[in-house]
């Protein structure tokens, strides 16, 4: 039975289905992005804004935005930017797969959502198995163990920018 057809009354499935579809197509993108050096950027934020630390921002100097709808920032939002980048990235671990524990989130955020009970880690339960069949649908990667990305989210120690990717999942379809 797939998604559809349990839901085809009100087109809940259809809707489903595409959040689906969304969050595979951001997993493709996870997986094809190389890893991001976060204690690096971590560090240089801090060390950006340190630099910057005898500037007033009183003086409000415009820093121009190509690309963006805005077009400007001031200097009192581009430290904001770069405390932000400072507290939110760094000390993960260079061994976390990132495509893995996105995978996990999606599939920790279904079960919450359409599960009539929570995720847990059993070897082979839904959680585990909803995992590993996102990160295959993205990756091609059949049968991979993702013990440890399902541990990491049922922790509550994962990273903080994967609730706005899987808002981002419910919103559009890439």
């Amino acid at each position: 039975m797939t998604v559809s057809s349990r839901y085809s009354s009100d087109g809940e499935g259809d809707a489903i289905e595409e959040e689906i579809e969304a969050m595979i197509a951001i997993l493709r993108l996870v997986a094809t992005t190389p890893p991001l050096d976060t204690n690096s950027l971590k560090k240089n934020a801090g060390n950006f804004r340190e630099v910057l630390e005898p500037i007033d921002d009183g003086l409000q100097i415009p820093i121009p935005l190509e690309g963006c709808d805005k077009g400007m920032m001031t200097l009192r939002e581009f430290r904001s930017a770069l405390d932000w980048l400072a507290d939110n990235f760094g000390g993960a671990s260079s061994k976390v797969n990132l495509a893995r524990l996105t995978a996990a989130a999606f599939a920790e955020d279904l079960i919450r959502r359409f599960a009539l009970s929570p995720p847990t880690g059993t070897v082979g339960g839904p959680f585990w198995t909803i995992s590993g069949l996102l990160y295959e649908a993205a990756t091609g990667e059949a049968e991979r163990d993702l013990k440890r990305q399902v541990d990491i989210m049922l922790a509550g120690r994962h990273l903080p920018h994967l609730s706005k990717m899987i808002q981002m999942a419910k919103r559009e379809v890439p």
